[in-house]
């Protein structure tokens, strides 16, 4: 297994030995096999948030699931954490 570090040391992931990982910004990386030009690349994101105003943990995940219910797909919960994924086509030109 490596360990990829996400925002500057603020998480990590682990992920099989197969996978390479390239930063896109300080928030984002990539990780992909490096295999072939049309497979899948998986993206991890941090985010920090700073809230304008006061709001509950049940108001944040109502917002959470909304969000996720506008991508057709549904929240997963792993202990503490909440997530969701999805697909996304892409549908600009492929840059050769």
């Amino acid at each position: 297994m490596k360990t990829f570090e996400i925002g500057i040391g603020r998480m990590v992931i682990k992920a099989p030995d197969y996978y390479y990982c390239e930063q896109e910004n300080e928030e984002t990386v990539m990780l992909s096999r490096q295999e072939e030009d049309d497979e899948p690349e998986i993206r991890f994101t941090v985010i920090g948030v700073v809230p304008v105003e006061q709001f509950s943990a049940e108001d944040m995940l109502a917002r959470f699931r909304d969000e996720a219910a506008e991508k057709n797909t549904g929240v997963r919960q792993v202990q503490d954490k909440v997530y969701f994924s999805y697909k996304k086509e892409y549908d600009g030109d492929i840059i050769s």
